[in-house]
């Protein structure tokens, strides 16, 4: 998958962390959920350079 089309994926994983905060019974729950959604798109990162763009893209929607 190409930058723009991880970008894409991750700006929607950013607009759903405040329904999925929101459904989540606890933090713990809430982490789970994420990580997991996080996962598919990192697994889509081409090469080295795009892993490191979309680890940094999820450390800045989680915190």
């Amino acid at each position: 998958m190409d930058r723009a089309q991880l970008r894409t994926h991750l700006d929607h994983l950013d607009d759903a962390v405040p329904a999925l905060r929101a459904s989540s019974p606890d933090r713990c729950h809430f982490l789970r959920a994420f990580a997991g959604m996080a996962q598919i798109i990192e697994a889509k990162a081409l090469t080295a350079q795009d892993a490191e763009f979309v680890g940094r893209r999820i450390n800045e929607i989680l915190f």
